[in-house]
C-alpha cells in the first residue's frame, strides 16, 4: 500500500517541521510494511525562508544562513524531500496528487485547513482534497485555525461538504475545528486528538551536541525569550530586572538584550533546548508543547493580532487548559507583569509535573491510537 502524508513543511518553523516528522514517524511505525511519504508538495510559498532581518548583525546573519542549511538537511534527511512542488492552482495540485496513485492520504496536522491562504480562486485549499483525487482519507490533528462556519460562502459551504463526506476519518487538535467539522459530519465521527507532536521522543544528544560545538554551557538561572518584533521593549524590561538577579538571558531570535542568541538550532537541537532553562517564556505554541515534553516551565502569551474564536478561545488557551495551567501560565497580553506572572508560573508547573508527565503518556497513546484504526 502507498501512504501519502500532505503537511506543512520545509520552512524555518520549528513546530511546523517537527509535527511533519511527528506525523510521517508514527505512519511509517503503524504502517510498516507499506510506503509512506510525505507529498512533495506545497499550495503556497513556504513563509519565513529568510534571515531575521529586525537586529540583524553579522554574527546573527551568519547563523540565520547555518540555520537555514540545518533546516534544508532536515527537510532532505529527516522528512525524505529531496526536491517539492509548489502549485497554486487547486486543479493542478489536485491532479499532481492523484497521478501519484495513493492508496490512503493522511492530511495533517498543523492549521492545514486555514482559508487564508487560498491560491486562484478556489473556494477551498488543496489541503481539503478534491472527491477526484481517489484515495482513502484521512484528517490527522488537522486544525483550521480560526475559520467559522458563520463566515464561510456558500459555495465554500457545498465544496466543503463535498470534501468531507469523500473522507474516512476526522481528526482535528482543536475545539473550533470539531465545531466546523460538524457543521457537516455528525459530531460523534469526528475526534479530538493531540497534536502530534506530542509524540515525538527527544534525543538529547542532538542538543549536548550543538551545545559542546559551540562551547556553551547554559548555567541553571537561565531564562529562555521568544519573542515577536513588538514585543521587544516588554521583554527587554523583563530580561533586565532578571539580569540583574544574576540570571543568564538567552533569545531565539536576534535581540541585543539577550546574553545569547540561539538563532542557529535544528529542529531537533531546538527540540531539546528547552530542558536548560529555569523558565521559557514565548509566543509559539510549539515552544510550549515542548516545554512540556522537556518537564520546563513556560509562560505563553498571546502575540498582537492573534485571532480567537468567538468564545474567546484560541490554541494557546486550549492547550494550557488541558494541562490546568492556563490561570497561571498564560498572559492575555505582553502588558501583564511579567515577574510576578513568571514565578507564577514556575511554582504552578512544578506543582504539576506528576499530572504532566501521565497526560503526556496519555496523548502520545491517543495519537498513535487514531492513526492505528485505519491499519
Amino acid at each position: 500500500m502507498k501512504i501519502g502524508l500532505l503537511t506543512y513543511y520545509g520552512d524555518l518553523n520549528c513546530g511546523t517541521n517537527l509535527q511533519a516528522l511527528a506525523c510521517l514517524k508514527t505512519l511509517r511505525s503503524v504502517f510498516p510494511k507499506d510506503k509512506v511519504e510525505v507529498i512533495p508538495l506545497h499550495g503556497f510559498n513556504p513563509p519565513g525562508v529568510h534571515p531575521y532581518f529586525s537586529h540583524i548583525t553579522i554574527k546573527s546573519l551568519y547563523h540565520d544562513l547555518m540555520r537555514i542549511k540545518k533546516y534544508t538537511s532536515f527537510r532532505k534527511s529527516q522528512l525524505g524531500v529531496l526536491s517539492d512542488k509548489v502549485e497554486k492552482n487547486v486543479e493542478l495540485a489536485s491532479a499532481f496528487i492523484a497521478a501519484r496513485s495513493y492508496d490512503m492520504i493522511f492530511i495533517g496536522s498543523d492549521t492545514i485547513l486555514e482559508l487564508d491562504r487560498i491560491g486562484c480562486d478556489s473556494p477551498l485549499s488543496l489541503y481539503w482534497l478534491s472527491p477526484m483525487i481517489k484515495a482513502k482519507k484521512i484528517l490527522l490533528a488537522a486544525s483550521s485555525k480560526n475559520v467559522q462556519y458563520e463566515s464561510l460562502t456558500e459555495d465554500q459551504k457545498l465544496c466543503m461538504k463535498a470534501s468531507l463526506n469523500d473522507f474516512s476519518g476526522y481528526g482535528v487538535r482543536d475545539e473550533n475545528t470539531r465545531s466546523l467539522i460538524s457543521s457537516f459530519i455528525p459530531g460523534n465521527r469526528v475526534q479530538l486528538i493531540p497534536d502530534p507532536t506530542f509524540s515525538l521522543e527527544i534525543d538529547e544528544e542532538e542538543t549536548t551536541n550543538y551545545l559542546k560545538q559551540k562551547g556553551l554551557v547554559i548555567p541553571p538561572k537561565s531564562l529562555l525569550f521568544h519573542t515577536t518584533k513588538a514585543d521587544d521593549s516588554w521583554a527587554k524590561k523583563g530580561a533586565d530586572y532578571y539580569r540583574t538577579h544574576r540570571y543568564r538571558i538567552y533569545s531565539l531570535r536576534p535581540v541585543p538584550w539577550a546574553d545569547e542568541v540561539l538563532n542557529d538550532l535544528s529542529p531537533l537541537e531546538q527540540l531539546g533546548i528547552y530542558r536548560y532553562f529555569e523558565c521559557v517564556v514565548t509566543h509559539r505554541f510549539h515552544d510550549a508543547v515542548f516545554c512540556l515534553k522537556n518537564q520546563t516551565p513556560m509562560l505563553l502569551y498571546t502575540p498582537n493580532g492573534f485571532s480567537s474564536d468567538k468564545g474567546g478561545k484560541n490554541k494557546f488557551t486550549l492547550l494550557l487548559e488541558a494541562f490546568s495551567l492556563l490561570e497561571s501560565n498564560y498572559m492575555q497580553s505582553p502588558s501583564e507583569d511579567l515577574i510576578n506572572m513568571m514565578e507564577i508560573s514556575i511554582i504552578s508547573f512544578r506543582q504539576r509535573k506528576e499530572l504532566i508527565s501521565s497526560m503526556l503518556e496519555d496523548y502520545n497513546n491517543q495519537f498513535v491510537s487514531f492513526v492505528k484504526q485505519f491499519q
